[in-house]
Parts: structure tokens; sequence; C-alpha cells
């Protein structure tokens, strides 16, 4: 008795069955393919200054980014090598310490990634005249 429904359990409707779990295989793979991941890259900051100013210190050198995008793109700049640092320009240089803020777009990505988080967001600039 078992047996037999056991036997109609898996043979009855088989070929629906059967297409079912192709479309679920298919599904599971599709979203496994599509998920976004997450990096973090610590590039360098490079501070622009207008002449007749110098740059005496700067509290940070380097910003840690969390980038979010499709895998295979993120793996390609990670390793790329092109994006070496941030260039930021001192807009309206006083003498002393000026507050610069760090924006996303002094730095160019790929299509497809964004920065989730960028720490940190401003440094500080001791400048003086030359």
């Amino acid at each position: 008795m078992i047996k037999k429904s056991v036997n109609t359990f898996f043979n009855e409707n088989l070929g629906y069955k059967v297409l079912a779990t192709l479309m679920t295989l298919i599904l599971w793979i599709s979203v496994l393919i599509r998920r976004d991941f997450v990096i973090h890259k610590e590039v360098p900051l490079k501070i622009y200054v207008q002449p007749p100013f110098e740059m005496v210190d700067q509290t940070d050198s380097k910003v840690d980014l969390k980038l979010e995008g499709p895998r295979n793109i993120l793996f390609q700049f990670s390793k790329d090598k092109t994006i070496s640092s941030i260039l930021i320009p001192i807009e309206n240089p006083r003498e002393g310490l000026n507050t610069v803020l760090i924006h996303v777009d002094n730095l160019k990505l790929p299509p497809g990634i964004k920065v989730n988080s960028m720490e940190p967001t401003y440094i500080k600039v001791n400048l003086v005249k030359k």
C-alpha cells in the first residue's frame, strides 16, 4: 500500500513536476547572477592647491570607499590601477585651516557601480602663502 502511494506520488503529473523544478532552478540562478556585491577600496587623496598657497598639512591622506555593483564590474574595477587617486581641488582657499568636502563626483566610476559610503567625507587642510 505504501509502495503504491509513493510510486503514484512520483509518477503522477511528472511533466508538471519536472517543469516546475526547471523553472525554480532558472529563477534561482538568475537571482544569483544579478545580485549586487559590495567591496571596500582604499583610494589615496591628491589635493590641488591654487597659487599662491601651499599645503602644509592635511588630516587624512586616504578615503575608504564602500562600492556596490555587479560582481564582474566590481572585480575588474578593484584590479584596475588607473584609478590611483582622487583629485580634490580646494575652492576659495585661504591661509590657515580649510575644511574641504570630498565629493563622489571627483571619482570616475564605471557604469553600474555606486558609492554606498565614503569615510571620511571631508578633510582639513592647512595652507600657507608661498
